[in-house]
């Protein structure tokens, strides 16, 4: 008897000792991929010689040249309001500036410009290893999509593993989507939209249908977006909000529409319109409910003539191939693999069109970047009598989010006052941990990550819910002490 049970626990203790090489063996690892946004890439004057520079960014000299020499026509423009002779001097300066980082009248790179990108050695493509898809962010998103096909089987092939997973920001949620769309969905595991702009942002949907305005109160509220961090935020939000209150910004802004109306007829289809509207990503990124009114505006009151035909075919071509079918597609995705969705808010959106109230990370929608949640606009919250017939669990604690209309609910994370392309470590880790499941996580399972979080210095924290706001004094207090503290840490320097 004693040597049965002897033999019996070695045989437990070695099972328990074997088992979970046996569980990570069936849970094999695949390659991760990462597919970044607009502008996440550089743009090289000549992509066969590398040596030549950069055409994007450009040089910050570069940029202060041009402000430097438009100086004296804007003060001319000041005086005798001649927006022909402004444009005569300012326009050909800024074309300049840009012009090697646009695209021509049929959407092609001008000159031999692109992204640089080389493949990582086979022998150096491992299962559980990341690697970057780089990519021109200016182009085609169709032919995007087809190179980030080429790269998905070379990683596949070169690791020896049937699938990946993928992690997408901001515009690299339409290039994955569309890329679904197109070849399929048989190579994805895991995939996690990441602030992602897969159902396109109001700002460019405003921007390519001529919406453009300025005021005040966007300027205000973008303001804390764009101070967000900064070492004296609360002093310059201070600041812009007493602006505000005393009437400057509405002088400000009231000059600024002037001059967008004055300049507008020339600026728009001159300048604005072959950069912005040459870039067919931007296009990829107009929201469903805007693209008729922004091809109306583009090619047709912009472009009068054929002269951008070409490019307006594949804008089209984007319009009937991907368009119509990113829900069709992440629903299949989602019934084949594992699909998870991170959004984030807190601020409003940028204030160049009368969208500027709705409710962003600054830059996507909170409504597009989590596929369909039922938002306030900006510093608002949603009705009393729609929270009251809703169910709690999907109502943020600010009540400004109704999660439950997602596209999927249960796999949408939402972080608060987390900018767009904010990285902390606790992001990371939510993401790592996405990657990396087998099966389907959930907002339930995934242990230490809620479904409404807060951005909490580099952490992620459960959200507390809105902060007690101070009252009138109390903020004029806070206000004068913020200068007392400015300039008494000025003169201890």
């Amino acid at each position: 008897m004693k040597k049965f049970l002897s033999c019996l626990l070695t045989a437990v203790f070695l099972f328990c000792a074997v088992a979970p090489c046996i569980a990570m063996a069936a849970q094999e690892s695949v390659p991760i991929i990462y597919v970044p946004g607009f502008m996440s890439t550089d743009i090289y004057k000549d992509v066969n010689d590398p040596d030549k520079g950069l055409a994007w960014p450009p040089a910050t000299d570069d940029i202060l040249d041009l402000v430097k020499q438009s100086l004296p026509a804007l003060a001319r423009y000041a005086i005798d309001r001649n927006a022909d002779r402004l444009c005569d001097d300012v326009i050909p300066r800024v074309n300049a500036l840009f012009d090697e980082i646009e695209l021509d009248a049929e959407g092609n790179p001008k000159y031999n410009t692109g992204a640089i990108f080389n493949y990582p050695a086979a022998d150096k493509v491992k299962k559980g290893g990341t690697y970057t898809f780089r990519y021109d962010w200016r182009i085609d998103p169709l032919l995007i999509a087809e190179q980030l096909n080429d790269f998905i089987e070379y990683v596949c092939e070169s690791a020896g593993s049937e699938k990946v997973s993928i992690q997408c920001h901001s515009l690299g949620g339409v290039v994955t989507t569309t890329y679904a769309t197109i070849y399929g969905i048989q190579r994805l595991k895991n995939v996690v939209f990441n602030a992602a702009a897969t159902y396109g942002e109001s700002f460019n949907g405003g921007l390519l249908s001529g919406e453009m305005t300025l005021c005040s109160d966007a300027v205000v509220k973008y303001m804390r977006y764009a101070f967000n961090e900064n070492e004296y935020e609360k002093l310059l939000n201070g600041i812009f909000e007493m602006l505000g209150k005393a009437g400057l910004l509405d002088l400000l802004c009231d000059s600024g529409n002037r001059i967008l109306e004055d300049l507008s007829p020339r600026a728009v289809p001159e300048s604005i319109a072959p950069l912005f509207a040459g870039w067919l990503t931007i296009w990829s990124m107009v929201p469903d409910e805007f693209i008729d009114s922004a091809m109306k505006y583009v090619f047709q009151d912009v472009y009068t003539d054929d002269s951008h035909d070409v490019l307006k075919g594949k804008v089209e071509a984007f319009n009937t191939l991907a368009r119509p079918y990113k829900t069709q597609t992440l629903q299949a995705l989602n019934e084949a693999a594992n699909v998870y969705v991170i959004a984030r808010y807190g601020w409003s959106s940028m204030p160049a069109t009368p969208y500027y109230n709705s409710q962003t990370d600054g830059t996507v929608d909170l409504k597009y970047s989590s596929f369909g949640a039922t938002c306030a606009e900006y510093e608002q919250t949603l009705p009393e009598d729609y929270i009251a017939a809703a169910d709690a669990k999907y109502i943020s604690p600010d009540k400004s989010v109704d999660a439950s209309t997602c596209l999927f609910p249960e796999q949408t994370w939402f972080i608060r006052n987390m900018p767009h392309s904010t990285d902390t470590a606790g992001l990371r880790n939510l993401i790592n941990t996405l990657l990396k499941t087998d099966g389907q996580e959930t907002v339930d399972t995934v242990e230490g990550y809620s479904r409404f979080m807060v951005k909490d210095g580099d952490a992620l924290s459960a959200d507390p819910g809105p902060e007690v706001k101070q009252s009138f004094l109390d903020k004029i207090k806070a206000f004068f002490q913020r200068i007392f503290d400015f300039f008494k840490n000025l003169f201890q320097r």
